[in-house]
């Protein structure tokens, strides 16, 4: 097993025991006397300026739905899970903020689920770049063109990003297709939280 794996065994357990001693069940925690293993730290994977422009330039060519993912995650740093949670009525574009308030996450056996974001501090209100509005308007006019085209069928969720039908769409399906983008287009390997760092390469 790997060292962070390791860890993460550790801590469970270390938490089972804490649970037993306050339950009375055990006197001490034995888990406490075995040192956990320390975690190497590697770089977080991220492109660099030319990277990101080469993607930007790739990007132009892609449905605008996706172009508006890409361009929210890299202006703006949100998760997969909050970008996917986001709502039209958490966009004030006039005064070009965006507000972090759920996220969107699927789960075996429930399917997708609406939760708080991250942390505490995961809530929060972020700065949308001027591109990032752009993009968001052009988005949310083809959004309006397409509840058009299928009618009675669309499924109102105020979600910014859908299935054909008005539906919540699956995390799950913006890695699929940044996955398949980046491979198209011979860009560096990059997962799609790899937009976040960048983000934050960027602003630093």
């Amino acid at each position: 097993l790997s060292p962070t794996t390791i860890l993460h065994h550790h801590r469970l357990l270390v938490n089972i025991f804490n649970a037993a001693v306050k339950w009375q069940i055990l006197l001490t925690n034995p888990a406490v006397r075995v040192e956990a293993p320390k975690v190497p730290k590697k770089p977080a994977d991220s492109y660099e300026e030319e990277e990101t422009a080469a993607l930007l330039t790739a990007l132009e060519g892609q449905p605008i739905k996706f172009q508006a993912v890409v361009y929210i995650a890299l202006g703006c740093g949100l998760r997969r899970g909050e970008i996917m949670g986001l709502e039209w009525s958490d966009i004030d574009f006039d005064s070009s903020l965006l507000h972090v308030r759920r996220a969107s996450q699927y789960v075996p056996g429930k399917g997708l689920i609406t939760k708080l974001p991250k942390n505490e501090t995961s809530k929060r209100v972020v700065a949308v770049p001027a591109e990032v509005v752009s993009i968001l308007k052009k988005h949310k006019a083809n959004q309006a063109e397409q509840r058009l085209k299928v009618g009675d069928l669309w499924q109102d969720s105020n979600r910014l990003f859908t299935t054909w039908d008005g539906r919540p769409m699956h995390p799950d399906t913006v890695t699929g297709w940044f996955s398949d983008f980046i491979k198209d287009n011979n860009l560096p390997p990059l997962p799609f939280h790899g937009l976040r760092h960048t983000a934050a390469s960027y602003m630093i």
